[in-house]
């Protein structure tokens, strides 16, 4: 791709496909995120910068609808959830009042049940041999993040 613009942009029919043909959508928007997945931390570099980002290597479904569940678009999560930002730590706030309130619309409780991951598996360093292209022969360490 030419640009971050470009990569975001040919994103955006992928994931109205996800949305609309993929089952598991509707059953993590109702039940939240139920089948953990594989965290790791990608750094991307653009021309505004670079950020480190908590990534699902293996359930685009799942990201797709948290987001979708969140309210939130993959452009939002590139360009407008910087951390440190007003609308990242706003929704972050929220999330944590609505998960410790007894009184929380539907549409609040869907928030939070999108954005909780139980028992994710969180990808926290890899290494390899010298020249490798590959996980191939590398060594994973990996922590389970448990759901108090």
């Amino acid at each position: 791709m030419d640009s971050a613009d470009k990569l975001i942009d040919a994103m955006a029919p992928r994931i109205a496909d996800m949305v609309a043909n993929n089952p598991h959508v509707g059953s993590i928007l109702d039940r939240g995120i139920e089948t953990p997945g594989w965290l790791s931390a990608v750094r991307v570099i653009t021309d505004l910068g670079a950020v480190t980002r908590l990534e699902s290597t293996d359930g685009f479904g799942r990201t797709v609808a948290s987001h979708d569940g969140l309210g939130i678009t993959f452009k939002d999560v590139a360009w407008n959830l910087r951390p440190g930002s007003r609308r990242a730590t706003n929704l972050l706030r929220d999330l944590v009042e609505w998960a410790g309130s007894d009184m929380v619309t539907d549409e609040q409780a869907r928030k939070v049940r999108c954005s909780i991951m139980p028992n994710a598996r969180v990808i926290i360093g890899f290494s390899a041999p010298r020249g490798s292209t590959g996980p191939v022969g590398g060594s994973w360490r990996t922590s389970t993040w448990r759901r108090p």
